[in-house]
């Protein structure tokens, strides 16, 4: 169904019956209430104050205009016709203002009215202003709050944080080049020298945008960030040069292998060799040797290599 035209929503303004079109239109339903607000504004103007000297002059007046536009033989039927729609004016709205109403001159509030019910219509569909989330931060705690629109900013580096959204805007939390977008959540947050040690989703959801990994947590879910790179190469090292020194030579290999950061991967490509090749298995250990020379011709470690391919 088509939306009403103006006779229509005229005609529900004065009568109160409406059709089932505006129960379901916005766009009607929106210009009844204004053209209701109008109405209301223009029954609370105060009638206008005329005396005989008054009305004699607006006679006048219009008279002079209707004659010369119209026809001399013309002018008695218009003098009528202003007389009684002012005649008639006057009575509807000492009607409307019933017996006991005062006249008063105009004043300066009534011309206020109309603008003040334009601004109250048009402020109906404005949202209500979104709540701030819920955020308390632990004692000696560091961070940074920056309130936005829809979503909140928060910049944390040490100690605890618990985050409440349910209800309110959403948070955006920057811990190193780590961010938790908390959403309609409850999360708590432990960092430290700019890194997350854990985050804990109390309630809700929240995503973790890490470097490494991203990942979304549920409800009751702990989550500890992977380790960098190189700390996880240096203590595989670490722990395949134990193993090396101790006999455990294959397990020294397979740890070796597992050190693949820049940091140490020369090194532990050498020494995975010589462990392979103490192992006992020799066609692994030329293998490998044969693999860290193309790989690093230039190391310390390439006369012991071409030795060692040499035997």
């Amino acid at each position: 169904m088509t939306c009403l035209e103006s006779r229509d929503i005229a005609r529900a303004v004065t009568t109160g019956e409406v059709s089932e079109h505006v129960n379901e239109c916005v766009v009607c339903r929106r210009k009844i209430e204004q053209q209701r607000a109008l109405r209301r504004a223009l029954q609370a103007l105060p009638a206008p104050r005329l005396d005989d000297a008054h009305r004699r002059a607006i006679k006048s007046e219009t008279m002079a205009v209707v004659g010369r536009r119209v026809p001399h033989a013309t002018v008695w039927r218009w003098s009528f016709v202003a007389t009684a729609i002012a005649a008639g004016a006057l009575l509807v709205i000492g009607q409307d203002r019933g017996p006991n109403a005062t006249v008063d001159a105009p004043s300066i509030a009534a011309s206020e009215s109309p603008m003040l019910t334009e601004r109250y219509i048009a402020h109906d569909d404005v949202p209500p202003p979104s709540r701030a989330p819920s955020i308390a931060a632990g004692e000696g705690s560091v961070i940074s709050h920056t309130p936005g629109e829809q979503r909140d900013a928060i910049a944390f580096a040490d100690g605890t944080l618990e985050i409440d959204t349910r209800g309110t805007r959403d948070v955006d939390a920057r811990v190193g080049r780590t961010i938790v977008h908390v959403d309609d959540a409850r999360v708590r947050i432990r960092a430290k020298n700019h890194r997350i040690l854990r985050v804990e989703v109390v309630i809700g959801s929240a995503r973790i945008d890490a470097p490494e990994q991203r990942v979304t947590l549920e409800r009751h879910t702990l989550w500890t960030p992977e380790p960098p790179a190189a700390t996880t190469a240096l203590s595989a090292f670490r722990e395949a040069w134990v193993a090396l020194r101790a006999g455990r030579d294959r397990e020294a290999v397979t740890l070796f292998d597992r050190a693949t950061d820049s940091t140490v991967v020369e090194e532990a490509t050498y020494w995975a060799a010589v462990a392979s090749l103490r192992a006992g298995d020799d066609a692994d250990a030329k293998l490998r040797f044969a693999a860290f020379l193309e790989q690093f011709p230039s190391s310390p470690y390439a006369s012991k290599a071409r030795a060692a391919l040499a035997q």
